[in-house]
């Protein structure tokens, strides 16, 4: 049985896998049956495709990879983004995200408008630090659809403690500026969300973080789990009653005009190992090139299949290696990074 959640993509995916024509439509199919099945071998390429354009960023989050795994920080081409993004026949959702911040790569606005141009909506979040007047009226213009800006207090003390090197109030004049100029751009889009990740030290915060939501005009708000990229992390980690309390906070949003969206819950779920689909439907790829199977391992030294840069995705993505990660994915022999992931 399809849950509501999947039920929304797929109806989503499918609005926009029609727009490509047929051969949109029958890939989608494909991928779902594909997905459905847990298949070793995928027969269409995927079309939800996370890109991590930048390594680089300005902030040391408690929860970022960064914190954990020192990379060197450089950006992708965009030449070598189009030679990616080309192997892609129907792209319907693209994500230039990683472990970076997407705007600090110079040829962004690029980046984003090739992957409209093929017929992708594009979506990033973004910690706002660098959000100038100059970036927000390239984003309006550039066609992006969605964007997020990263939000996990309303109290500045504790919102540096978690993302420290940020300003909460510069964070919102920033939020504020890109509102304004979207407007006298007249310009429905981007759409924005604020986007908080919750943990056991911000979770009688979230409240006030959907209260700046709906002060600022944003009605979308998403709320995620934590993801473990280091053990240290699980003491954060919030238990079932708080995952309760977290959804009375979202129901009572509702009733004040706010969309909630509680994102990567499964571990709270009965149906715990099934959710996940990624490694059907959604692969990353790495500054360098290396294919993982999802946003969640954006380390390739954990577990990659292949480098784009040495063979085609599509060797990739059905190489014996991948298959047979498919195969324990769906036996339930899956690496420790997938036992704590909220995907899973």
């Amino acid at each position: 049985m399809m849950n509501r959640e999947r039920l929304r993509a797929f109806l989503w995916l499918a609005s926009q896998a029609r727009a490509q024509g047929p051969g949109g439509l029958v890939n989608l199919l494909g991928l779902s049956l594909a997905a459905a099945r847990q298949t070793a071998r995928v027969p269409f390429r995927p079309m939800m495709l996370f890109v991590e354009v930048t390594t680089r960023c300005n902030l040391h989050c408690v929860m970022c990879p960064r914190a954990f795994v020192r990379r060197e920080e450089r950006d992708m081409p965009f030449v070598e983004f189009q030679r990616i993004l080309a192997q892609f026949p129907h792209p319907a959702w693209v994500a230039p995200q990683g472990i970076g911040e997407p705007l600090f790569h110079p040829d962004l606005d690029r980046i984003i408008r090739h992957s409209v141009d093929r017929g992708a909506e594009v979506t990033f979040n973004t910690n706002a630090t660098i959000l100038t007047a100059h970036a927000a009226r390239m984003l309006v213009q550039s066609g992006l659809q969605e964007l997020a800006f990263s939000i996990d207090s309303a109290d500045d003390a504790l919102y540096r403690r978690i993302r420290p090197g940020a300003s909460l109030p510069r964070i919102v004049e920033n939020i504020r500026r890109m509102i304004q100029i979207r407007d006298e751009m007249d310009s429905p889009l981007p759409r924005l969300v604020v986007r908080a990740v919750a943990m056991k030290e911000n979770l009688n915060h979230i409240p006030a973080v959907i209260d700046l939501a709906l002060s600022l005009g944003i009605a979308d708000i998403a709320i995620q789990d934590l993801v473990l990229p280091d053990p240290a992390l699980a003491v954060s980690r919030i238990g079932a009653e708080e995952y309760q309390t977290l959804r009375e906070y979202a129901e009572t949003a509702t009733m004040r005009g706010a969309r909630v969206k509680l994102e990567n819950f499964s571990r709270f779920s009965p149906q715990r190992g099934t959710s996940c689909r990624s490694p059907w439907l959604s692969p990353y790829i790495t500054v360098d090139g290396y294919v993982t199977p999802c946003c969640v391992i954006s380390d390739p030294q954990q577990l990659n299949f292949g480098n784009v840069r040495e063979a085609t995705f599509w060797d990739i993505w059905n190489s014996p290696a991948f298959q047979r990660f498919r195969i324990d994915f769906r036996h339930g022999r899956v690496p420790d990074v997938c036992k704590v992931c909220p995907s899973y």
